[in-house]
């Protein structure tokens, strides 16, 4: 959110993708960390951001959001239901976050080929994206038997087709 906040800053328009993420570092949000933030214009639809000491990427602009591509995702194979329910995820500490982040509101199936559920959008700066993250760590921890925690370091792209979904708005996830 720092990343694209940058660079709309920077250049104008929107925000319509990130390529290329490196975390270096976590990043807490509470409490309140201050980041050296440097911005750096490489075209006319890409700015460079760091944020010094934590992470780096670039961020796409353009004027407007593209129009979002047909869904390319066929259903999971095979889905049953979730070993825990989206509260028992925070409750029983599969994930750590603090009600700002607990985004995950229900697992609706998993499968060998992944993870359905839906996320709530929440307040906090970044959570539906972290949101993701969650559903998709969650997977992991039930698919392997070795290496189960998958903290993200890297980020090879993420496109967005509309501006974030207003607080408490329900979206689906795989």
């Amino acid at each position: 959110e720092m990343m694209r906040d940058a660079a709309v800053d920077m250049v104008g328009g929107v925000a319509i993708g990130l390529r290329n993420v490196r975390a270096r570092r976590w990043l807490a949000v509470h409490p309140p960390v201050e980041v050296t933030v440097i911005t750096k214009r490489l075209d006319h639809e890409r700015v460079r951001v760091v944020l010094e000491g934590y992470a780096e990427g670039d961020v796409l602009v353009a004027n407007a959001y593209p129009e979002p591509p047909t869904a390319a995702l066929a259903p999971l194979s095979s889905p049953s239901p979730a070993r825990v329910s989206a509260v028992e995820l925070y409750e029983e500490r599969w994930m750590f976050h603090g009600p700002g982040y607990q985004s995950v509101h229900s697992i609706t199936g998993i499968s060998d080929d992944g993870i359905d559920g839906q996320l709530v959008a929440l307040p906090s700066v970044g959570a539906l994206l972290d949101g993701a993250g969650q559903l998709f760590g969650y997977w992991v921890m039930e698919s392997v038997e070795v290496d189960r925690l998958a903290m993200p370091v890297s980020i090879a792209s993420v496109d967005w087709y509309a501006a974030e979904p207003v607080p408490s708005q329900v979206v689906s996830c795989r």
